[in-house]
């Protein structure tokens, strides 16, 4: 019966110290929730090579930093699938867009340059 007692003392100073210390943890991350955009749009993903920590939507709109702010916005019909990688810190290449299968943006003035269309796919020849 006395071991009993001890385990039961023992489990109310564990259950007393876990609560103690749950009361009096803060976390201080320094994270404001904010909302990026407004409206029903999607991340695309990004190949950062060169890290400029690019975040890119399908509303046309390009990130950089963090936090984020807003560098640019596309002439590109950027879509669900499409996937980006960086050429280096002023262009991105851009793959399956809306209206060209390759694409390139520049990541100055948000300029884009269609590579490979679609109907360029048949026959291997580009733009």
């Amino acid at each position: 019966m006395h071991i009993l007692q001890g385990i039961y003392n023992n489990f109310l100073f564990l259950l007393l110290f876990i609560g103690v210390k749950l009361i009096l943890t803060q976390i201080n991350d320094n994270f404001n929730s904010a909302v990026l955009e407004n409206g029903n749009y999607d991340l695309l993903d990004v190949t950062d090579y060169h890290n400029i920590t690019l975040i890119v939507s399908t509303s046309k709109k390009i990130y950089t930093g963090i936090p984020p702010t807003l560098k640019t916005t596309t002439e590109a019909n950027l879509i669900k699938a499409t996937s980006l990688i960086t050429i280096n810190s002023n262009f991105l290449l851009a793959a399956c867009l809306g209206d060209a299968f390759l694409g390139k943006i520049d990541l100055t003035n948000g300029g884009y340059i269609p590579l490979l269309t679609y109907d360029g796919l048949g026959t291997a020849t580009a733009l």
